[in-house]
């Protein structure tokens, strides 16, 4: 899938209901930390604030998961 479809699919959505995941570490894609350091970079450079960017890293997962401090 296109980096752009990507982009587009978050944009149509509020943050709070993206979660950013990867298949990276598979032998064909890069390291996970090295790819998903990438992944974030595209990101912030397609115009998510950090903001939404730690949202969609950490805060969400997080929720979803029901790991958040009570």
């Amino acid at each position: 899938i296109e980096f752009s479809s990507i982009v587009e699919q978050i944009r149509s959505t509020p943050i709070e209901q993206n979660i950013v995941a990867s298949d990276f570490g598979m032998p064909q894609y890069a390291p996970p930390v090295a790819g998903l350091r990438t992944f974030i970079e595209q990101l912030l450079a397609a115009g998510f604030s950090e903001r939404d960017v730690r949202a969609m890293c950490q805060a969400n997962p997080a929720r979803l998961l029901k790991l958040e401090a009570a």
